[in-house]
């Protein structure tokens, strides 16, 4: 397993062990915020239009796809992102999700899955919050 596995497996582990069970996510009393990762990460794995999301992307936000990574803003596009993530019909459920106890850093577990059931996978996404700008999207690891 090389060094870049092994930090997914801990932060899949970690989040795991922290997290919140995905009924409990994206409910009526959840925190706002979670809304906002969630409208994030749908835009990029259903190909929707990132034009009303592109303000929560880092400028310095990249995606880790195997054994590289590169900017995340390669993948705006829907044909790119259609190569990286497969097409539109994807499912998705959240897995775990876990914020620091400060709400600067926030880690979402997702597991996508090809609608014929075959290629699930986890992906670990990285959200960081600033004073100025809010919440943005800082790693995604596929």
């Amino acid at each position: 397993m090389n060094a870049m596995s092994r930090a997914s497996m801990l932060v899949l582990m970690f989040v795991a062990a922290t997290g919140v069970a995905s009924a409990q996510i994206f409910s009526d009393k959840a925190d706002p915020d979670l809304k906002k990762f969630e409208l994030v990460i749908r835009a990029f794995i259903e190909g929707k239009d990132l034009t009303p999301v592109k303000s929560m992307i880092l400028p310095e936000a990249y995606i880790v796809h195997g054994n590289s990574y590169e900017s995340l803003f390669n993948f705006l596009d829907k044909d790119s992102r259609e190569k990286l993530f497969g097409d539109s019909k994807r499912t998705m459920n959240f897995f775990a999700v876990s914020m620091n106890d400060e709400k600067t850093s926030a880690y979402i577990v997702v597991k996508t899955q090809a609608a014929d059931k075959s290629d699930a996978r986890y992906e670990t996404i990285v959200f960081v919050k600033s004073h100025s700008k809010g919440w943005q999207l800082c790693h995604w690891h596929v």
